[in-house]
């Protein structure tokens, strides 16, 4: 972590310009938006070139947007997460 990143954190400011952050965020409104404009253009690539848009292996069936392995993990993933609401609620 540079020092200017540093600086920020300790002062809680925007750890990349320097604004104030939005409220339990580390980063500020327009940081936070171009982070995800710069997310979905990357998965767009990904995809458009083959590959799984997590892992960016490459994906054999080129219709779906994850690979099998990382469609495995996320159905694990919201299972277990079920489970515990489940579990929680009784």
């Amino acid at each position: 972590m540079s020092i200017t990143h540093q600086y920020r954190s300790a002062h809680g400011l925007c750890r990349k310009c320097g604004a104030t952050p939005e409220p339990e965020r580390k980063a500020c409104r327009q940081c936070l938006e171009i982070d995800v404009i710069k997310a979905i253009d990357r998965r767009d690539r990904r995809v458009k070139a083959g590959l799984c848009y997590l892992c960016c292996q490459p994906n054999p069936e080129r219709g779906r947007k994850p690979c099998q392995l990382c469609t495995d993990k996320i159905v694990a993933r919201t299972r277990d997460r079920r489970a515990k609401r489940k579990i929680t609620l009784l």
